[in-house]
């Protein structure tokens, strides 16, 4: 048997390719672009596949040093198309006027006709409170409805507040959709000039409720009686809120999604920025939701001049959630101290057994997984006495401990085991995993 030289051997491509792959972590993605630089360098065999992955995603301003590199970027895709067609996914940021500079850049053209570009992130960085996005003939005609609208599958607008809606449309096979701070607009739009194909059919959706782009493409309908996006089948929706008002956007998608809606995550705003509170009472009717898999709600404890459980607030919206249902994942973050400084005494006195019932309610004798998270802010004085992480963790065991205790008799079925960092860790035997973690957060007291 002729024997091979170790320095003629070369391993079969898709083994090549493995290895690559399992250097790359997507949630860690800018320290695996850098892992996927190193290793293109120490192999000529990594090279290609790790090009794929860091060029997946590019990124431009209108800034002297990325208007440079755009450049070096056109000649490397010129000369290697498969960089190119590796190129799924782009960031871009409108210029100190809010004009979309790129739409009329020669090189940036070039480069977008070497692409099949799937997810774009639009943007505004002026400053101005409510930027508005100029010249959008040029943005429709140079780039959108050539380059864009054909694949693109995911969107993320934001701080944008005059975007034109038919944009929008014109994306047949947009799927995943983000707004943040986004106001849209409908210009000046004829019947003539509307799309006769079906509009994009949203399966998942994300925005903040201080922006009022959802409230337009719910209200407003396109000059020949359609709607500009469609939601009857949204399956995830993920909402920021902000106050009761708002969160009639949210009714009205899960009535519009029906039995499609599989994942709803209910996000306070942040905190720091001073945002009112509001009770979850009655907030969300979850019967039209038959097919919910996974729900996440923030639940602020009530200041002590409320008087009023917001663990019963929160059991108004779970008690919704039909008896046959499909729950697999329950996440749960109270957040405590963060109205009126309400004390720990305050989720020492919620009804806990409220949420057991809940949860039996949900679990319907199947797998359910519920993890709670519980976050602290301390007042000031507390804050005094306890600067510093580690005297903090160790307080927060001290402050834990009765709630801790009060959890394992009140959820019964749970046996409890203390975890010396993370708080403790419950399983129940009905519902196989439960998680309680705790943590701290100074807010602006620091």
């Amino acid at each position: 048997m002729k024997n091979i030289s170790p320095a003629n051997f070369r391993a079969p491509q898709e083994v090549v390719d493995r290895i690559v792959d399992d250097c790359y972590e997507p949630k860690e993605q800018q320290e695996s672009i850098q892992i996927m630089s190193n290793i293109s360098l120490v192999c000529r065999a990594f090279r290609r596949r790790a090009q794929k992955y860091i060029f997946s995603r590019v990124e431009f301003d209108a800034s002297p040093a990325k208007i440079f590199a755009l450049a070096g970027l056109l000649e490397i895709i010129q000369q290697t198309p498969e960089i190119g067609a590796s190129i799924s996914e782009i960031h871009l940021v409108l210029d100190d006027h809010d004009r979309p500079w790129f739409a009329t850049h020669r090189k940036f053209i070039q480069v977008m006709a070497l692409t099949n570009v799937k997810s774009l992130r639009l943007s505004s960085d002026s400053g101005l409170p409510e930027p508005p996005i100029h010249e959008t003939a040029a943005l429709e005609t140079k780039f959108w409805k050539p380059y864009i609208a054909p694949s693109l599958t995911s969107l993320t607008l934001t701080r944008i507040f005059d975007f034109p809606v038919g944009l929008l449309s014109q994306c047949t096979n947009l799927s995943d959709l983000t707004f943040s701070m986004v106001g849209l607009y409908r210009g000046k739009q004829r019947t003539k000039n509307i799309p006769p194909h079906p509009f994009p059919q949203i399966r998942k959706l994300k925005y903040e409720l201080q922006d009022t782009a959802l409230d337009f493409l719910l209200q407003e309908q396109t000059p020949d009686g359609r709607q500009y996006l469609d939601f009857s089948r949204l399956r995830s929706l993920h909402v920021e809120v902000s106050s009761v008002e708002k969160i009639k956007s949210t009714r009205e998608l899960i009535e519009i999604s029906g039995g499609y809606l599989e994942e709803l995550h209910i996000n306070e705003v942040d905190w720091s920025e001073g945002h009112e509170y509001f009770s979850l009472q009655n907030l969300l009717d979850l019967r039209r939701a038959v097919a919910l898999q996974q729900l996440k709600v923030d639940v602020v404890f009530a200041g002590p001049t409320r008087g009023e459980d917001s663990l019963l607030a929160l059991s108004s919206i779970l008690q919704t959630i039909p008896h046959d249902n499909h729950m697999r994942r329950l996440f749960i973050n109270c957040y405590i101290g963060y109205d009126g400084w309400a004390t720990l005494e305050s989720c020492f006195n919620a009804k806990w057994s409220a949420l057991d019932a809940d949860l039996l309610h949900l679990s319907n004798s199947k797998s359910l997984h519920v993890d709670l998270f519980l976050i602290y802010q301390p007042d000031e004085e507390t804050l005094d006495e306890h600067r510093g992480e580690e005297r903090m963790t160790e307080k927060l065991r001290e402050l834990y401990d009765p709630l801790l205790d009060k959890l394992a008799p009140d959820i019964s079925p749970y046996k409890t085991s203390r975890s010396p960092l993370s708080g403790c860790v419950i399983s129940k035997d009905s519902v196989p995993i439960s998680k309680v973690f705790y943590s701290y957060h100074p807010g602006l007291l620091y």
